[in-house]
């Protein structure tokens, strides 16, 4: 074993050379004067070393005890050198662990990815939410209640979906955790079933022709994002309306007025035709009918003469 005195009296050679003391701890001796403790030892059959530290700054006492804490390790099946790693990385994330340092950290990431600025801005107004109840905690010590209680505030001012967009904010930010290791769970995850579904609200159909001039005097004075605008301009030429609303009875006029047989009658007119075949007014062929209905306008059969001809 070594001795103070031999350490403090080994000199640099023009080698790197080992001072040996015992049980695998040795004491590199570098050329440049530096004194390093290591440790040697096998691990699943391959030859490894644990670099434990710089001498004096690590005496040749902490270096014992590091060494026998290392050899424990290994007879707990595990890697010294690679729970240092691991220790070391913790220790990186340790230093920012509440709820808010890693949710402004995950943010800042999806910035980094390319986000679109509408939605971070709903991300920090959702977690704008959660930080006065949770956002000083530690976030490894987060209970499902706890996430639940920030849940339930939004939900107590109606703002369902709200509530149900930021459960999935929240299990974003924890999986985060997760990766970073700064929690083990995601308890956000189990709130599924705990929040309220947003009943889906059906607006009735605007059957005024007033009123959908009213509508689209509105949509073309939209002055929002310019994707919008544009989806709404576009959107009288693009959606057919049906018979049921203002848009579809003047699409109705139209058709009258050009002479053209109106597609939203066309099955009743069939129906009404005296002679017709059984088929086009029943609702169980529907195909046959389509095959004896005459086109708006007449078209010539071929082999015979048009009507100019004769």
């Amino acid at each position: 074993m070594l001795t103070q005195l031999q350490i403090t009296s080994a000199k640099s050679k023009a080698k790197p050379y080992n001072l040996s003391d015992g049980q695998g701890l040795v004491l590199a001796v570098q050329t440049s004067g530096s004194k390093l403790w290591r440790f040697r030892y096998r691990y699943g059959g391959r030859q490894k070393t644990l670099h434990i530290g710089p001498w004096p700054a690590t005496s040749l006492a902490d270096a014992r005890e590091k060494c026998r804490e290392a050899r424990k390790t290994i007879a707990a099946g595990l890697d010294p050198a690679l729970e240092k790693k691991r220790a070391k990385v913790t220790a990186r994330f340790a230093v920012a662990t509440t709820f808010k340092d890693v949710a402004l950290e995950w943010i800042a990431k999806c910035e980094r990815e390319g986000r679109a600025e509408i939605t971070l801005d709903k991300i920090h107004w959702l977690l704008g939410m959660a930080y006065p109840l949770i956002g000083s905690h530690p976030i490894n010590t987060i209970t499902p209640t706890e996430a639940l209680s920030v849940l339930r505030k939004v939900e107590a001012k109606g703002r369902y979906e709200s509530a149900r967009r930021m459960r999935s904010i929240l299990s974003r930010v924890f999986r985060y955790g997760i990766a970073t290791a700064r929690c083990d769970r995601d308890v956000a995850a189990d709130l599924r079933g705990a929040l309220t579904t947003p009943r889906t609200v059906h607006h009735a159909a605007i059957i005024d022709p007033r009123d959908v001039g009213v509508l689209l005097k509105t949509m073309d004075g939209y002055t929002g994002q310019e994707v919008t605008r544009m989806a709404l301009r576009l959107s009288p030429h693009l959606v057919r309306p049906t018979r049921r609303t203002a848009l579809g009875r003047m699409d109705r006029a139209r058709f009258r007025q050009g002479g053209l047989v109106d597609p939203h009658r066309e099955d009743e007119d069939a129906a009404s035709t005296p002679g017709a075949p059984l088929a086009a007014s029943t609702r169980d062929d529907r195909g046959a009918a389509r095959d004896h209905r005459s086109s708006p306008v007449p078209l010539p059969v071929h082999g015979q003469p048009e009507a100019a001809d004769v």
